[in-house]
């Protein structure tokens, strides 16, 4: 007859293998349900003559926050961040500034072209201390005003 040290330490092994092969399944399902989005950092430049748009924007599956700046030649510098969206292939945010040492809020469009980013324009109007466009869907996007892909470390 076997030893009832023998069994104990049998079934002990057991309940232990049965238990470490329940726990993989349960850990490499809950990594497979969990799976994050993919986060990347894209920068853009437009430049003409002594005039210049810069955009480095950080996408979060749709979700887009990043830095805008404008600088036209005789006009005064607007820098400020985005906060926005993905919908389809526009980008639709709030760009929150500075400009004459004033802060502003406006709505801000970008459709995505083969080489970059066309900013869009159209009808605003103020709406709880922001400048909003009436017809987001109805924007015209300018082919001539291209941010192109840039390296952001430049």
């Amino acid at each position: 007859m076997k030893s009832p040290l023998s069994f104990l330490l049998f079934t002990a092994l057991l309940f232990a293998c049965n238990n470490e092969s329940t726990d993989k399944t349960d850990i490499s399902s809950a990594d497979s349900s969990r799976t994050k989005p993919e986060t990347k950092t894209e920068c853009y430049l437009y430049t003409k003559n002594k005039d210049s748009i810069r955009m480095q924007i950080t996408i979060n599956d749709k979700a887009v926050s990043g830095e805008l700046i404008y600088s036209f030649s005789q006009k005064d510098m607007n820098q400020g961040i985005l906060q926005g969206e993905l919908r389809g292939d526009t980008l639709l945010a709030e760009y929150e500034f500075k400009s004459e040492g004033i802060v502003s809020v406006r709505e801000v469009a970008f459709l995505k072209k083969e080489n970059g980013y066309a900013e869009g324009y159209g009808e605003a109007e103020e709406k709880d201390g922001k400048m909003i466009f009436k017809n987001a869907a109805g924007l015209t996007y300018s082919d001539s005003l291209i941010l192109k892909s840039i390296n952001c470390n430049k």
